[in-house]
C-alpha cells in the first residue's frame, strides 16, 4: 500500500531512527581529541557535508551506469569498510 499517509509515516519513522545518529557521531568524535575540540568538530562537520554533498551525486551517477540495485550496494559496501576501519583502530587506554 503506496498511500500519502503510509509514506508520511514510514518517512517520521526513519527520520526519528537516524535523528541521534550525527550528534552521537560528533560527541564521539570531539571525545576522541581532548585539547583539540574544534579541530575535531570541524573535520567532524567537514567529513559529514562531503558525504552528504558528494553520496548522493555518486550514487546516481553510478545508478546512470549500472541500475539502481549495484548502485545502492555501495552503501553496504561502504558500511563495511567502515567497521572494519573501526575495528583495526585500537581502544584508548583509559576509555
Amino acid at each position: 500500500v503506496h498511500t500519502l499517509a503510509v509514506v508520511a509515516v514510514g518517512l517520521v519513522v526513519a527520520g526519528l531512527g537516524v535523528a541521534n545518529l550525527y550528534p552521537t557521531a560528533l560527541s564521539l568524535a570531539v571525545g576522541t581529541a581532548p585539547g583539540q575540540l574544534d579541530q575535531a568538530g570541524a573535520r567532524a562537520s567537514l567529513a559529514s557535508g562531503t558525504a552528504i554533498f558528494a553520496l548522493p551525486l555518486l550514487l546516481g551517477r553510478i545508478a546512470d551506469v549500472v541500475g539502481i540495485t549495484p548502485a545502492f550496494s555501495v552503501v553496504g559496501v561502504l558500511t563495511v569498510l567502515a567497521v572494519i576501519l573501526l575495528m583495526a583502530v585500537p581502544p584508548r587506554p583509559g576509555g
